[in-house]
């Protein structure tokens, strides 16, 4: 894998030929990095405090930034909340969003997958992939709830768009 320094941070490049790979490096980010979300940040947010619901509006409200043509970066939670210019795409917020699930398990479990569940999902309105976004479940509570906080439009528990295209990768 290419290293290449992004806005003085180190960040990498994938090309885009596997959707998978951006899956798998969103898990092993988040595994990695979550607690990025419990040190302090530029906007001042505690985002232990937070409920899924203003986490998703936080986020949402930060600039879309699309990844060059033709490369992946996916960073790290707090390189995504420091600048506002760099890439922060679908795979960075689901990156950060899989991050707020496992410190919201943290908090109650002090273990990171249980008992809240989650899963990212890559979608397309056809037959390929186009979108990521992660999902959560809280069982005896809730069904699998959409946090796709992409878009401006993207509304809090409800998909993008109908998918004609769908894989799952079930976070354990």
């Amino acid at each position: 894998m290419k290293q290449t320094i992004l806005h003085g941070y180190l960040a990498t490049e994938k090309p885009l030929t596997d959707f998978k790979q951006t899956i798998e490096e969103i898990v092993r980010l988040a595994e990695k990095y979550w607690t990025d979300l419990i040190e302090p940040n530029r906007h001042n947010v505690d985002f232990q405090k937070l409920t899924f619901k203003q986490f998703f509006d936080f986020i949402k409200s930060l600039p879309y930034v699309a990844d060059p043509s033709g490369v992946e970066f996916i960073s790290r939670p707090s390189i995504c909340l420091a600048l506002d210019d760099h890439y922060f795409d679908c795979d960075d917020r689901s990156e950060c969003s899989l991050c707020f699930i496992f410190l919201k398990n943290y908090l109650v479990s002090k273990n990171i997958k249980h008992p809240i569940q989650a899963r990212i999902d890559a979608t397309g309105r056809f037959n390929k992939p186009h979108h990521v976004f992660v999902s959560y479940k809280i069982p005896s509570i809730t069904d699998w709830v959409t946090l796709d906080p992409t878009y401006p439009k993207n509304q809090f528990g409800i998909e993008l768009f109908p998918a004609g295209y769908r894989y799952t990768r079930f976070i354990e």
